[in-house]
């Protein structure tokens, strides 16, 4: 195929007519009518009519958000648009609170008694179309299947008898009120059977005694009133097909003579996220709690105290680890704070989150006990002055291990003398005994007297690192003969003081370069300066 033939039509074909846009204008409206005519058929309109009302339905409800301006303007493309869209009573089934009276009125006309969504946006101007509003829903009896009101506290308060009505169609729930605000009972009454898959709530109060919720997707409470910790169970344990819970500021109320009784699988579940800052604890609910690998977990301000204590606590047993031959989990211990991350593969990474005041460096040690323990690629410990007893052991049971990043008082060394000593806890053999045998790389900080976070570099530490490098790289040669395939040091990072003028630190720092460099190789070691 010729394509420099083509180039011409090609041209011709995308201008719409032969010739430069000047000269076409000069063409009498009849001609260029009848060019129109014999123009190719656009292919959206040999879409058949099933297809068009999906894509429009899309248009019109991303993220739930409809307006009377969108779907008046599909009616004015073309004939064939308009009458899909006025024979379509799904289209029209909305009460907007932000559209007049008479658009309402005409939009549950052309819905023709299907189950509605009513929605309402508190913003400027709108407060004044709210008593219409009010009007449209009183004086229509057709089912509603969404519900989604963002408002003041003020609007609920006043409308909370309009929404008492029945309605076993609903299927989407949104409410979010500014505050909490007096509530004579459930300001919303779910019935049983009620297909409710979406419950977003803030502030909000249903009656959650009465209704069997099976089909949820999504669950967010916030502010919510108080739920008894029965059926807040209840509630998990009989919707499988949960996608994302969220609880931020949800009173828990103890149940009596309740006895957790098995577990929560909710293996489809994608986000599980906990938040409190009150006393009440969800440690009974946690316990129960077993999420697939591909969940993202955040706990925060929970008390987690009890399930700390055991050998197998809060993330290491309610999520299980990547089922994947490499391991790929990267951890970050802090005081108060727990950061770990999984890389499924290219394009997935899940990223875990705990915080809280029994959190942090004390889930340290059930981690190591456990079975992520083999899954770790990176480890970061960052803890402030005043942490001694931490449980370095732990370090030598992370086989897989390459990456090692410390900042801390007196245990930074505890730890250097653990990966300085052959362990009989290392399954594979080959790798000569050694702690985390693959380790490649190495970042050291040390804390000391220079304030809060102030760095410090004394002749003991500079001891520490020393023996490190000769005890575990010192006799390469030795390890081969021996058939050890212990991973060679690629980077050994160390962090001191900026202006360091200790003389004995300074030789003891120009010796531990030296030193290091024989056995590491040249580029290996680096000495960062830092305030």
């Amino acid at each position: 195929m010729n394509l420099a033939a083509l180039q011409a039509p090609l041209a011709r074909i995308i201008s719409g007519f032969p010739g430069e846009e000047s000269r076409s204008r000069q063409i009498p409206y009849s001609a260029r009518a009848k060019l129109r005519r014999k123009a190719p058929p656009c292919g959206i309109h040999e879409l058949p009519a099933e297809l068009l009302i999906e894509i429009f339905a899309l248009s019109l409800f991303p993220q739930h958000e409809w307006s009377m301006r969108r779907l008046r303007s599909l009616t004015r493309v073309c004939k064939l648009w308009k009458s899909i869209v006025v024979s379509t009573p799904s289209l029209w089934a909305v009460i907007d609170g932000q559209a007049s009276e008479s658009d309402n009125l005409f939009a549950v006309r052309k819905s023709a008694g299907m189950p509605l969504a009513i929605t309402y946006r508190y913003g400027f101007g709108s407060l004044k179309l709210f008593n219409p509003f009010l009007d449209v829903l009183q004086a229509n009896l057709s089912p509603w299947w969404m519900l989604d009101i963002d408002a003041p506290d003020r609007i609920f308060a006043m409308s909370q008898s309009t929404f008492q009505r029945p309605n076993p169609s609903l299927s989407h729930i949104r409410l979010r009120s500014s505050k909490r605000f007096d509530q004579p009972g459930p300001w919303l009454i779910l019935k049983d059977g009620c297909p409710v898959r979406s419950l977003d709530l803030t502030f909000i109060s249903v009656n959650w005694e009465s209704p069997r919720l099976t089909a949820l997707v999504q669950l967010r409470l916030r502010h919510t009133e108080p739920i008894q910790e029965n059926r807040l169970a209840t509630i998990l344990m009989e919707s499988p097909s949960l996608e994302e819970v969220v609880l931020i500021n949800v009173r828990l109320t103890p149940t009596r003579e309740w006895t957790p009784v098995g577990v929560l699988r909710l293996k489809s579940l994608q986000l599980f996220h906990l938040e409190q800052t009150l006393s009440t604890t969800f440690d009974r609910i946690v316990a129960m709690l077993r999420l697939s690998p591909t969940t993202e977990v955040t706990i925060v301000n929970v008390d987690v105290s009890c399930l700390a204590e055991g050998h197998d606590p809060i993330l290491f047993h309610v999520v299980s680890p990547i089922p994947s031959d490499s391991p790929c989990i990267r951890a970050k211990f802090k005081r108060n704070r727990l950061d770990i991350s999984a890389k499924l593969d290219a394009q997935r990474k899940i990223r875990h989150y705990i915080h809280g005041s029994y959190a942090g460096i004390r889930l340290f040690k059930p981690m190591t006990m456990g079975c992520w323990a083999r899954f770790v690629v990176k480890l970061e410990i960052d803890l402030p002055k005043g942490f001694h007893n931490v449980p370095v052991d732990g370090i030598a049971r992370l086989s897989n291990l390459e990456a090692l990043v410390m900042s801390g008082e007196a245990w930074v060394a505890d730890a250097l003398s653990v990966l300085s000593r052959r362990t009989e806890r290392e399954p594979d053999r080959s790798m000569g005994g050694w702690p985390c045998p693959r380790l490649t790389s190495l970042d050291i900080a040390f804390l000391g007297a220079g304030g809060f976070t102030g760095l410090s570099f004394l002749p003991t530490q500079a001891q520490a690192i020393s023996k490190l490098v000769q005890c575990r790289w010192g006799d390469r040669v030795r390890e081969e003969e021996l058939g050890h395939s212990l991973a060679a040091m690629s980077s050994l990072t160390i962090r001191v003081p900026d202006g360091l003028s200790d003389a004995p630190a300074i030789d003891a720092l120009a010796t531990l370069a030296c030193r290091s460099a024989k056995v590491l190789g040249p580029g290996v070691i680096k000495f960062v300066s830092m305030e």
